[in-house]
This record gives C-alpha cells, sequence and structure tokens, in this order.
C-alpha cells in the first residue's frame, strides 16, 4: 500500500518540481536575451549617431571648400583669356587646398578640382602638389557629381595599399547662374571612423559595422570580417542619419553564456534538492499515514489466524 501511495504521487511532484524549475530556466534565458539584444539595438542607435556626425563633418567641410570665391575669380580670368591672372587664381587654390588638407589632421588625402571638361584644374596629394593638367581619374564620378547641381555625393569605400580605406565626396561648382563650372572631390580617410568603431562595441567580443543598405559590411574596427549571423550574435541595425549607411551591432552570444552556464548548474541542484527533499517528505508522511492501516491489517490477519492480541 505504501508503494503504491508512493508510485502515484512521488513521480507527480519530482515532474511538478522539474517543469517548474525548466520553466523558470527558460523565462530568465528569454530575459536575459531580452535585455541583452534591447541594449545591442539602444547601442547601435548611439553608435549610427557618432557615425552620422563624421559624415556631418566630411559634408561641412566639402561644403566650406567648394564655396571659397578662388573658384570664380580663377573662371572669370579664364574666360577672358587673362591666362597669367587665371593661373594665379589657380595657384592660390593649389596653396587653399594644401593648408586645408593639413588643417583636417591628414583625414583628406586627396583633394582635387577637375573643370567641367574633366581636365584637372588643380590638385593636392599626401601634402604635395600634383601637376596640373592630367585628365581625371573617376570619370564616372565627375558624370554623378555634374548631375546633381549644388549636392553633395559620396561614392563607394575603396581600400588604397598604403593608406587604407576612404570615401571620396564631390560637389559641383556652379557659376551666379547654376552653370557647371567643375567638380570638386576630396577623398577623406576612414580610419578616424575605425577608430571610433573600435571604441564601440557591446560585450568583450562584439563588434560594430559601418554597412550598407542591404546590410552588407563595408568596414569595422580591423581586418575585415564576414557577415555577422543573426544565429551565433545579437546582431541590430540603425541608418545613419544622411547618408545610405547603417550600422550593425553584433555582440556574440558566447559572451553572454557564461551567465547562463552558472543559472543552468543552479537550477539542476535546486531541482535535485527540492525534489529529493519533497521526495523525503512525502514517502515519511506516507508511511506515517498508511501506518494504521498497516496495524489494523495486522491486527485482522492475527484475529483470523487465532492469535488475538497478536
Amino acid at each position: 500500500l505504501t508503494q503504491r501511495f508512493m508510485l502515484g504521487v512521488v513521480p507527480i511532484a519530482l515532474g511538478g518540481i522539474l517543469v517548474m524549475g525548466a520553466l523558470a530556466f527558460y523565462a530568465t534565458r528569454r530575459y536575459i536575451s531580452t535585455s541583452v539584444q534591447r541594449e545591442a539595438a539602444t547601442f547601435a542607435l548611439g553608435a549610427a549617431a557618432s557615425v552620422s556626425n563624421f559624415f556631418k563633418q566630411r559634408h561641412s567641410d566639402i561644403e566650406a571648400l567648394s564655396e571659397s570665391n578662388l573658384f570664380a575669380d580663377y573662371h572669370n580670368n579664364a574666360d577672358y583669356g587673362l591666362r597669367e591672372e587665371a593661373e594665379q587664381y589657380r595657384r592660390e587654390l593649389e596653396r587653399y587646398f594644401l593648408k586645408f588638407s593639413k588643417r583636417s589632421g591628414g583625414i583628406y588625402t586627396r583633394i582635387t578640382y577637375a573643370a567641367a571638361d574633366r581636365t584637372v584644374v588643380c590638385a593636392v596629394e599626401d601634402s604635395r602638389i600634383l601637376p596640373a593638367g592630367r585628365r581625371a581619374v573617376d570619370r564616372a564620378g565627375l558624370d554623378a557629381a555634374g548631375s546633381k547641381k549644388g549636392a553633395i555625393s559620396s561614392f563607394p569605400i575603396h581600400e588604397y595599399p598604403a593608406t587604407g580605406p576612404h570615401i571620396t565626396f564631390s560637389r559641383p561648382v556652379l557659376d551666379g547662374t547654376g552653370n557647371l563650372r567643375g567638380t570638386l572631390l576630396a577623398d577623406a580617410s576612414l580610419k578616424p571612423l575605425q577608430e571610433i568603431l573600435k571604441g564601440l562595441r557591446v560585450g568583450s567580443t562584439g563588434r560594430t559595422y559601418l554597412a550598407d543598405a542591404a546590410g552588407n559590411p563595408l568596414l569595422s574596427a580591423g581586418p575585415a570580417a564576414g557577415r555577422p549571423s543573426p544565429s551565433s550574435d545579437y546582431v541590430s541595425a540603425a541608418p545613419v542619419n544622411g547618408t545610405d549607411f547603417q550600422v550593425l551591432s553584433a555582440a556574440p552570444m558566447k559572451d553572454f553564456q557564461a551567465p547562463l552556464k552558472t543559472i543552468t548548474r543552479f537550477t539542476l541542484l535546486l531541482v535535485a534538492f527540492c525534489g529529493g527533499l519533497v521526495a523525503f517528505f512525502i514517502c515519511f508522511n506516507i508511511r506515517l499515514m498508511t501506518r494504521p492501516i498497516k496495524e489494523l491489517a495486522e491486527a485482522a490477519r492475527d484475529l483470523a489466524e487465532g492469535r488475538p492480541g497478536g
């Protein structure tokens, strides 16, 4: 009888404890995952704001650079056939670009001004003035910039073997009547942006990427890395205002598995302890409850065998 009670009650009690332990574990795991995902999303928004400030500064620089009166002075003298005067203003533009490049702290590795016929008027590269009169290299870039009158354009990120990743900004230079006179192009180093991304990460080994609109990583703090995987990373994305880029924040799940492993061990120990304790009390109470019945059955058997009083 006692064994029947135990077989009917103990498994149910232990099963209930196991279910409650499992529910508690999965609820805690879900809470941690949700918290990390929320933190990664908030972090991505902050990182996108920092990256946006970098690009806003570049746009501001190109805007200021293109508004110099030296462009109009050069073209006015060139149009009237005043070659010597035009040459003086061209050299002034070269010195202006050189001073601007040095003042930027090395961010702008190349600044080029090309006329409407794509002939380079003046250019500086790595703090030195380049010879004038050569053809502009990026014809597609000049065509694209010329089609967006007054607007600043940026082109795909490219890698230079010596100086690392760069992005080219361009802005058309217009005369007083809105006609295109030339195009200003500035190659900006993205090393400062890499330093920004290096300091922005979630977890101990997380990474922050600059990605295109499709989510393909274009730039990160270190060597080129593959696309973060949602199956192994907590990934959040945030658009970079004023650009076609977005910031991806990836936090590897393994960085947050240590507390989950601790919770797992604790849950198993707690379930085992509580299960053993409950089983002991159930067995003890069942034995206590069935003792009178057992004694009554023994007394009846003794009576039937002619041994009254045992």
